[in-house]
C-alpha cells in the first residue's frame, strides 16, 4: 500500500488556462478577410459557408454537423451566406501567460459534431447560467479541444522549465501590456541582464522578446476594440500611449487598419 502521485498530470493541468473571449450564436450574412490574435471555433447548426486559409493554403466548405477550428494569427477569408447558423467561440488556451497552446499552427481543422449535440448546447446556453450548467458546457468545450492539432514542441517538462524561468515575467506582461513597458523593466523582473534575457527568450520561444511585447499589446487593443465598450481615446489611455495619434499609427502598422477602420469592419 502507498501513495502514487501523478505530478506530470497535475503540472500540465495547472499550466493550461482557457480564456473565453466570445461565445455567441452567429446568424448573419457577411463576407470578408481578417487575421485575429486568438483562436476561433465554428460549429455549424445549419446551412453552408466557406473558409479560405491563405496562410495554410486550405479551403473548407462549411457544412451542417461539422466544426471548424481556426488557430490564432492565420490570414482567413470567409463567406457567410443566408441560412448559415453556427455556434462560435473565440478563445486563448494558454500554457503560460501569453503563450498559446496552438502558437505557430498554420492548419485549420474540420471535425464532425452531431447536430442534436449542437442543438442541446445551444439550448443550454439560453438557460440559467448556474454552476451545473456551466460545468456541463465546459465539458463540451474541452471535449472538442482534444480534437485539435497541438504543436509538437509543447512538451510538459520543457513547459515547466519555461514556467520557472519566465513565469513571473510573462504574468507581468499579461497583466500590464502597455506601450511604456520595455525590455529593461522586464530584465529587472526576470533577474537577468537585458542581453541575456533577449537572447534566451528568442531561443526558448522562437520569437524576439520585443515581438512578443508588440503582439501582446496588439492583442489587448484588438480585444478592447472588438468589445466596443471603450472609445479609441480611452483604449489609447488605458494602454499608456502618449496620444491617440500614436496609438492609431501603431495599430495600423501592425494590423493594416486604423482602430476606427478595424472596429467598423468587424462590427456585427
Amino acid at each position: 500500500m502507498g501513495l502514487t502521485k501523478f505530478e506530470t498530470w497535475r503540472s500540465c493541468h495547472n499550466l493550461l488556462k482557457m480564456n473565453l473571449l466570445e461565445l455567441s450564436l452567429a446568424d448573419f450574412v457577411w463576407s470578408g478577410r481578417n487575421t485575429y490574435t486568438f483562436n476561433r471555433c465554428f460549429l455549424v447548426l445549419s446551412g453552408n459557408g466557406l473558409i479560405v486559409n491563405h496562410t495554410g493554403g486550405e479551403k473548407f466548405n462549411m457544412r451542417t454537423g461539422y466544426g471548424y477550428f481556426l488557430p490564432e494569427y492565420l490570414d482567413l477569408e470567409f463567406n457567410f451566406p443566408p441560412g448559415l447558423r453556427f455556434l462560435c467561440w473565440h478563445f486563448k488556451l494558454e500554457m503560460l501567460p501569453g503563450i498559446d497552446a496552438f502558437r505557430g499552427e498554420t492548419k485549420c481543422c474540420e471535425f464532425p459534431v452531431p447536430v442534436p449535440d449542437l442543438e442541446k448546447y445551444r439550448d443550454l446556453l439560453q438557460t440559467d447560467s448556474g454552476w451545473k450548467n456551466i460545468c456541463e458546457f465546459e465539458l463540451f468545450l474541452w471535449d472538442h479541444l482534444r480534437r485539435f492539432n497541438f504543436p509538437e514542441d509543447n512538451d510538459p517538462v520543457r513547459l515547466e522549465f519555461l514556467r520557472e524561468r519566465y513565469g513571473k515575467l510573462l504574468a507581468f506582461v499579461r497583466n500590464r501590456p502597455t506601450a511604456r513597458l520595455g525590455i529593461d523593466e522586464l530584465a529587472e523582473i526576470s533577474g537577468m541582464s537585458r542581453d541575456t534575457l533577449s537572447r534566451r527568450f528568442s531561443r526558448d520561444f522562437g520569437i524576439p522578446l520585443k515581438t512578443f511585447l508588440i503582439r501582446e499589446l496588439v492583442a489587448s487593443a484588438e480585444r478592447h476594440l472588438l468589445a466596443g465598450k471603450l472609445s479609441i481615446k480611452e483604449i489609447s489611455d488605458r494602454l499608456e500611449f502618449s496620444s491617440e495619434f500614436y496609438f492609431s499609427r501603431f495599430f495600423k502598422r501592425n494590423k493594416g487598419f486604423s482602430p476606427s477602420e478595424f472596429r467598423k469592419i468587424n462590427h456585427r
